[in-house]
């Protein structure tokens, strides 16, 4: 196993990155969580079955010239000649875990060293009995993630996935996302979201491109960290559902010299449900203020932007 970049002992002094106010027409946004901005924002991004269909089409038009441009050729060449990793796969899922059932099929289908841990809000679903660690959980998402976190041993593996259980996947997923993320140092990745997805944020929807360095990953629906972010970043703070906690993650990231990044060449599909649909959303706004109001973070007008595109491997 190999370690991360080195890492400064703690934030320079003086650099507190609360209280960043930015003018949005008429009013201001002194904090990150203006839920009339995010709403107009949902509101850009809704998913109607009209633009669901549209984007099915933009993800096969962009799924064809990625193809046709030899990407995943190279992607998967990369990955045969690269060293071996250990990667371990963290997850709760709820009543019906078919889904993820697939997605960890696929992801054995990897290179690497798959370990997977998994925690149930019920019972272990039949098809992940021997991956689940925990059952009957109660928590929210990175309270629960923490638990299982704790059975699995995180600090041994290189990379540390954590997946949503509804989720769709492709082919050698796992081998193309840790090829682009180590080809470009990406300590903090997330692959993007395909254009029909269900999703808050236009920064992490698929493009055009290999990947993208952004100031901003979000918390789901898969996330990618490397082994001396996950230390720093864990355990989670245990309550609510973990809204806010990316916008703390852009801020502590350039305090520790982590670049973060979106990639495109290996999207996800997250279209089975909607963001937020089994979420007391008042109380995870209010959880996340409160997380927030406690943690250096940066405004979601901030996350959606790009700090570099690339094209290609080399």
């Amino acid at each position: 196993m190999t370690g991360g970049p080195g890492e400064p002992d703690g934030p320079p002094a003086g650099d507190d990155r609360r209280g960043v106010q930015l003018r949005i027409g008429a009013w201001q946004d002194p904090y990150p969580l203006d839920w009339r901005l995010r709403s107009k924002a949902r509101r850009r991004l809704r998913r109607t079955r009209l633009t669901r269909g549209a984007g099915r089409l933009a993800d096969l038009a962009l799924t064809a010239r990625q193809r046709a441009l030899g990407i995943d050729r190279q992607l998967d060449a990369v990955a045969a000649q690269g060293p071996r990793r250990d990667v371990l796969v963290l997850g709760i899922y709820g009543v019906d875990g078919r889904q993820l059932e697939e997605a960890l099929r696929r992801l054995r289908e990897s290179v690497h060293s798959v370990r997977v841990a998994l925690g149930a809000m019920g019972a272990a679903a039949p098809g992940l009995v021997g991956d689940t660690v925990l059952t009957e959980m109660r928590g929210g998402k990175f309270a629960n993630l923490n638990l299982v976190a704790e059975a699995a041993g995180p600090l041994a593996a290189d990379w540390i996935l954590i997946v949503d259980d509804d989720i769709d996947i492709g082919h050698r997923f796992l081998d193309r996302l840790l090829a682009v993320a180590e080809r470009f140092s990406f300590g903090l990745a997330q692959p993007a979201l395909s254009r029909a997805s269900y999703g808050w944020h236009s920064v992490n929807r698929r493009h055009p491109v290999l990947c993208r360095e952004t100031r901003f990953v979000e918390i789901g629906p898969v996330v990618l960290m490397r082994r001396d972010v996950y230390q720093r970043l864990a355990p989670f703070p245990a309550e609510g559902m973990g809204w806010g906690l990316d916008l703390h993650w852009s801020a502590v990231a350039p305090r520790f010299g982590w670049r973060l990044g979106v990639i495109d060449a290996v999207p996800v599909c997250h279209e089975k449900r909607r963001t937020a649909s089994a979420v007391d959303v008042v109380a995870a706004r209010e959880a996340a203020e409160r997380l927030l109001a406690e943690r250096d973070h940066v405004t979601y007008l901030e996350v959606e932007s790009e700090l570099a595109r690339h094209t290609r491997m080399s």
